[in-house]
């Protein structure tokens, strides 16, 4: 979530929900790692979810993907070589 904030793609107000195991097709292969919700509360309401948003982190930390609800699958934020 830091790497995310720092690289503005985050505001403040988000926090994660769950982190679970998951392998997501990666660079034409499947990737261990982990699928992190993430949530923010909306401001009239913290009953009320404002956003919430599915990020992917490989498990050596060189790979953050967004899951994109119109394609149903991730797309890259986040990619070390």
């Amino acid at each position: 979530m830091d790497r995310l904030k720092k690289m503005s793609l985050l505001d403040e107000g988000y926090y994660a929900t769950d982190v679970l195991p998951e392998t997501a097709n990666y660079n034409n292969h499947g990737e261990e790692g982990f699928r992190v919700t993430l949530r923010k509360d909306n401001p009239v309401d913290k009953n009320l979810t404002d956003h919430v948003r599915h990020f992917f982190i490989n498990k050596t930390g060189t790979a953050i993907l967004e899951y994109d609800p119109v394609t149903d699958g991730y797309k890259e934020v986040l990619g070390v070589n």
